[in-house]
């Protein structure tokens, strides 16, 4: 299968300056568009006036509220699935947004817990409405945790072997600045562009179990 990503990790970046990154590389890429491919895409019948930034944050909790509301509760820790998106991105105006603060059973071992709540990580994902399907998931990431028994007590309590992670943790030993990172997938962000309806009509060379050939 193919796969293309947008792997962004950057010293002394809190969640504010991930989101305003994220937030930055996505608008950069739009508002080039009508210039580079405006002819292009105009036979695709895509929308070339993108949503402006700031991209609206809510939270985690938020989120949950939102679903209570809208009688579709989920309990704290769950993962928001495609429908409770849905019913979010509409509940916000259909426009992309940032959910902030996930729960730690959401996330990695390698996610930042924050200082006040200790169940929560300083974490995102960017949620990008589309017109006949569920909303994507652009991009996800956050703070990395930076003290090696931190990321430790994080792998264990996750049911993992530090062990087997020595090849990470190791550098961790000798100090490393805090830091954080996010992952955009840019055959998503095609996807988002054109509003396709899957991303195999983004993706050069699409595999799927039936499909394995040429």
């Amino acid at each position: 299968a193919e796969f293309w990503s947008i792997d962004v990790e950057a010293a002394l970046y809190d969640l504010d300056k991930l989101t305003n990154l994220a937030e930055g590389i996505v608008n950069h890429v739009l508002s080039k568009l009508p210039n580079e491919a405006g002819e292009e895409l105009s036979i695709l019948n895509v929308d070339l006036s993108p949503p402006k930034p700031p991209y609206k944050r809510i939270t985690y909790m938020e989120c949950l509220d939102i679903l209570e509301q809208a009688g579709r509760p989920i309990e704290f820790g769950e993962d928001i699935g495609a429908e409770e998106l849905k019913i979010i991105t509409d509940k916000i105006g259909g426009e992309p947004f940032f959910i902030l603060y996930w729960p730690k059973e959401c996330r990695a071992f390698y996610y930042k817990t924050n200082g006040g709540d200790s169940r929560i990580t300083n974490s995102f994902d960017l949620v990008w409405p589309m017109k006949d399907s569920a909303p994507l998931e652009l991009a996800s990431g956050g703070e990395r945790i930076n003290d090696y028994n931190e990321l430790i007590e994080s792998l264990r309590s996750k049911g993992l072997n530090p062990e087997s992670y020595e090849w990470y943790s190791e550098m961790f030993r000798y100090g490393v600045p805090p830091h954080g990172g996010f992952g955009m997938g840019l055959d998503r962000l095609v996807m988002a562009v054109c509003q396709t309806d899957t991303v195999l009509e983004t993706v050069f060379s699409p595999r799927t179990p039936k499909y394995s050939k040429p």
